[in-house]
């Protein structure tokens, strides 16, 4: 009857370390969509001539 406990003790002391090694942590975030799809970009605007020149003036200094 005690060898049977013993095994008993035994097979439930392995279970318990395979299921704790077993157990991972993931660092990585989950993966989900690619986001860019929902999200909509705004429009760029165009600059104006006078907007042009005053960047131009800007960059010859």
């Amino acid at each position: 009857m005690s060898r049977n406990k013993n095994i008993i003790a035994i097979l439930a002391f392995a279970v318990l370390g395979v299921s704790v090694c077993s157990c991972g942590y993931n660092e990585l975030p989950p993966k989900t969509s690619d986001a860019s799809k929902s999200y909509i970009k705004p429009k760029g605007e165009i600059p104006t001539q006078e907007e042009r020149d005053a960047v131009k003036a800007a960059k010859a200094e």
